[in-house]
């Protein structure tokens, strides 16, 4: 008789989450997180109050006893354990893994593991002429060092290919071995396993049959894992075959092509419609904006040069008031550095056996020319190859950059992937596309033409050691190579300097939402995957992510590590970027002003006001543009015809709003090259006006593509300025 398939259980934040709903507490019992608020030890005299094999069979272990009421932990937040005690009890929800990993500490030791047969990988490798036997001792003896599985080692340092260690790994275990790169798996055997579990797992079913199935794996699964898999096809004995790791995800990812391209595009949106660009406007927002319309117009029509003068007044309080926030953030922040800074001392300490796989995401379009730049500023990184898991994502019908990246020398640690072709074409599917395989406990994302600083990922591990299991984002701060090449460029570097060294510590400080840097900000996975990831309609989706961060409960903090980055030189391509980023910011601002009380329930009355003291900064360039043209007007033509139209107090407030912007964007800058200690830079500083009125004209073009153009990514183009120039 066939038994009826079980439902894969929850992870770990999904069951915290399921917990929360049904009025539970959820505990972690894992040491290792010993940190977390949440973590409960385990009362040796509680686990004594039930039997070995009545907790194992309940999946319950009791693990604390006061005041005579015993706290059990399950992962089944739905199991009725009413009968397990004749004491009152208190049941919390905790991960499978943690009730596994409790149960082997109170009674005895860990479960039985796998133990591999016959000769070690190493010989096996030496003996078929897969690998040296000097290279098989060098990698026994980092691996001594620094951790790591032998195979991988050997792998990572090219003395053999990934394909031979699955061969021999398959040969010691006394199991099939599979070629990934040739099978075509059987419809109805990919069909029996759910997609979550198989990209979970990292198998790919190959064939099944009545009361069995095959599945490709890299790793040897753990009897839980078997068990899972088990049930999901349907009660069906697994049996297991061996294949390349790199392979076999190169499989994964083409047997399930259409449903990862749907992930991609529309995961955030299926869990949180809410907090998705992929509408412009909700249907309030409409009605709210066609009532402001209807309002305007009928007081132009029926009283125009008190309404004009009420408009122009109240868009002088927003420039003044946001004018006057921002510049109160950057000069509270002149002469401090708030970022996370790690000792040499503490760095040293961080030996590559502590150090977790780190997945590092570099979105690519028509970026061939800077490839080769991109990749010597990868492998300058310091972080053990083993542990690295960079994924260059490029589109698929991008020929050009595909091509300059598949000729070039890739390590075992790099991979490339071809982003399926769809819609919206934006850097953020990308990256939720690359997210869906990530294999690191952290990610990063870095863009083409990013040169991170060498130590900046052991920085950011250290980091988010220090800083507990609330900080799940760590942005670090951003510069230009070629910040004094040109007036853009500096511009440019001054407006990095003051975002990156004064409002975005100063709003970390305070711990208030921080919109992120487009690229240097490195996540916890865990956490990133439970907000949802990016949202790949918001072509800003960097400040988009960093408030819902913060409407999670979780915080962002600022890594002392500098990522250079080009700054674009050509007038075309400063526009098509500023526009970018204006439509981006515009569109953050409608998502999370459909609820406004909402969001200042989540975000606390001051991280309110930051968001809108920032993200809301993007209205400034668009509203102090016609306060310049009134004020060039009136002192180019005199007030005599516009006095007939207009009365003075309308010029007046026009000169008042030119000039709270002006100034606020020069002493901006200033203060920015200054805290940089870019003291020759000041003098261009001082110019920055004309650049704010450049912005303004970008901030418009922005706001026009909205209705027709919202998710529109309009590409800055890389490769420009002469590698090396400084």
């Amino acid at each position: 008789m066939q038994q009826t398939p079980i439902a894969p259980e929850p992870s770990r934040s999904a069951l915290r989450r399921l917990a929360l709903q049904l009025g539970l507490r959820f505990v972690t019992l894992d040491p290792s997180r010993a940190d977390e608020p949440d973590y409960a030890a385990v009362s040796p005299l509680a686990a004594s109050l039930v039997a070995e094999e009545v907790c194992r069979a309940r999946r319950a272990l009791p693990i604390a006893y006061r005041g005579g009421v015993v706290t059990v932990a399950t992962p089944d937040p739905f199991a009725d354990l009413s009968d397990l005690l004749d004491r009152p009890m208190e049941v919390v929800a905790t991960a499978p893994a943690d009730l596994e990993a409790a149960l082997a500490a109170a009674f005895g030791g860990p479960p039985p593991q796998i133990e591999p047969s016959g000769e070690r990988l190493g010989e096996r490798l030496v003996a078929h002429g897969a690998a040296g036997a000097d290279d098989v001792e060098a990698a026994l003896r980092r691996q001594e060092r620094d951790g790591g599985r032998i195979g991988e080692l050997l792998v990572h340092a090219g003395a053999c290919d990934e394909r031979a260690v699955a061969q021999a790994l398959a040969a010691q275990l006394d199991r099939p071995f599979s070629d990934a790169a040739e099978v075509e798996p059987d419809p109805y055997a990919v069909g029996l396993v759910p997609e979550p579990l198989t990209r979970r797992l990292r198998i790919v079913p190959l064939s099944a049959g009545p009361d069995w199935i095959d599945v490709a794996t890299a790793e040897v699964l753990s009897e839980r894992d078997r068990d899972e898999l088990a049930a999901a096809a349907g009660g069906r004995a697994v049996r297991q075959h061996m294949a390349p790791a790199a392979a076999l995800e190169a499989l994964l990812r083409r047997v399930h092509a259409p449903a990862h391209g749907s992930l991609a595009r529309m995961a955030l949106y299926t869990r949180f419609p809410g907090e998705s660009a992929a509408r412009v406007l909700t249907t309030p927002q409409q009605r709210l904006g066609a009532l402001v319309l209807l309002v305007a117009l009928v007081g132009v029509l029926v009283a125009p040069r008190a309404t004009v003068e009420v408009m122009l007044g109240a868009g002088v309080v927003v420039i003044v008031a946001v004018t006057a926030y921002r510049l109160a953030l950057a000069f509270a922040m002149l002469g401090h550095s708030e970022g996370v800074a790690i000792s040499d001392g503490e760095l040293a300490a961080l030996g590559d056996r502590d150090l977790p796989v780190y997945t590092v995401l570099v979105p690519l379009l028509r970026e061939a020319a800077v490839v080769p730049r991109l990749l010597a500023a990868l492998d300058g990184l310091d972080y053990p190859r083993h542990r690295l898991d960079v994924r260059l994502l490029v589109e698929a019908d991008d020929a050009e950059t595909l091509t300059a990246v598949r000729r070039a020398t890739l390590g075992a640690h790099m991979t490339v992937v071809a982003v399926p072709p769809g819609q919206p074409r934006t850097k953020p599917r990308a990256l939720a596309y690359g997210l869906l395989f990530a294999r690191g406990e952290h990610v990063v994302v870095y863009d083409a033409e990013d040169r991170p600083a060498p130590d900046q990922l052991r920085l950011a591990v250290a980091a988010f050691a220090r800083c507990g299991p609330r900080v799940a984002c760590l942005q670090a701060r951003l510069g230009c190579f070629n910040g004094d090449r040109g007036l853009l460029e500096r511009w440019f570097a001054a407006d990095y300097a003051v975002q990156f060294d004064l409002l975005l510590p100063a709003l970390a400080r305070r711990g208030w939402p921080v919109p992120l840097g487009g690229t240097s900000n490195h996540f916890l996975t865990e956490r990133l995957v439970e907000v949802g990831g990016w949202d790949p309609f918001n072509v800003t989706e960097d400040a988009d992510l960093g408030v819902r961060l913060h409407k999670a409960g979780l915080r962002t903090a600022i890594l002392d590590s500098t990522t250079v980055e080009e700054a674009p030189g050509e007038l075309g391509n400063w526009m098509r970027q500023r526009s970018r980023w204006s439509k981006g910011h515009l569109q953050t601002l409608l998502v999370h002003l459909r609820h406004p009380a909402r969001l200042v329930q989540r975000l606390g009355p001051g991280g309110a006001v930051a968001f809108l003291g920032t993200v809301g900064s993007v209205v400034v360039p668009l509203l102090a543009a016609p306060y310049w043209l009134l004020t060039t007007l009136w002192f180019l033509t005199g007030p005599s015809w516009l006095g007939d139209v207009f009365g003075p107090a309308i010029f007046h407030l026009a000169v008042v709003g030119a000039l709270a912007g002006t100034v606020g964007a020069m002493l901006l800058a200033v203060a920015g090259a200054l805290q940089r200690g870019q003291f020759a830079a000041v003098r261009y500083a001082l110019l920055s006006p004309l650049g704010w009125g450049l912005i303004s004209v970008a901030a418009w073009r922005g706001l026009l593509q909205l209705p027709a153009r919202a998710h529109e990514w309009e590409k800055t183009e890389h490769g420009l300025t002469a590698e090396g120039a400084r």
